[in-house]
């Protein structure tokens, strides 16, 4: 619907008087004139207020629950509103109109991108008692690493005439590295002795003598 359809001649030429224009002599001519400047003024007060957010978007510097952020963030929207609502007349008005409506788009863009998204602390569901030790020692139930059976470690078996203590000192660093126990030492201990040690373990170990690692 044209901008002055709704007027009368003497509110029209009022509208043209107030602008200092002299009215044309036909109903016709003084709205087709009101509606151009009517266009006019819309025009002039959007790129006003365009030009308005894009100055606070280049100041602005907040998160999306500051009440700056509703501010800019409410007035793209509000202008975007007033250009919808534009009739216009002729393709020109229409490429004016088409022209503004990019503009307040790309503000919105513009604000999307300067705000800050609010980090959120991680939720703790399961708080950790205060009688639990904040540095917990490494055991392979409280690590990720990957299971490796013991026969497939790759070291030199224990035969007996090499130094125990150097052996026992390896396999219990190998065993907290991959991700055994030493439950899983004792099931497995056949695969880590040779020649008397192995025998020793099998007879001790048919017998019972030991239980654990």
């Amino acid at each position: 619907m044209p901008r002055s359809n709704h007027l009368k001649s003497t509110e029209l030429s009022y509208e043209l008087a107030s602008r200092n224009v002299d009215p044309p002599a036909t109903v016709d001519e003084k709205r087709k004139l009101l509606n151009i400047l009517m266009f006019k003024d819309n025009v002039k007060e959007l790129k006003e207020s365009i030009a308005d957010i894009t100055t606070l978007v280049f100041t602005f510097q907040g998160n999306s629950n500051s009440d700056e952020y509703k501010r800019i963030s409410s007035s793209p929207t509000h202008v975007s509103q007033r250009v919808q609502h534009m009739s216009t007349e002729d393709d020109t008005e229409k490429k004016t109109k088409q022209d503004i409506l990019r503009q307040v788009l790309l503000s919105e863009a513009d604000v999307d991108e300067k705000v800050i998204v609010p980090t959120t602390p991680p939720v703790i569901t399961n708080p950790v008692s205060q009688s639990t030790p904040l540095h917990p020692s490494l055991s392979p139930q409280s690590t990720s690493v990957k299971k490796v059976p013991v026969y497939k470690w790759g070291i030199k078996t224990f035969s007996g005439r090499e130094s125990l203590v150097n052996f026992l000192e390896l396999t219990d660093s190998l065993k907290s590295s991959r991700g055994c126990t030493d439950a899983d030492l004792f099931e497995s201990a056949g695969d880590l002795f040779e020649h008397e040690a192995w025998t020793f373990w099998q007879n001790s170990h048919i017998n019972r003598r030991f239980n654990d690692w």
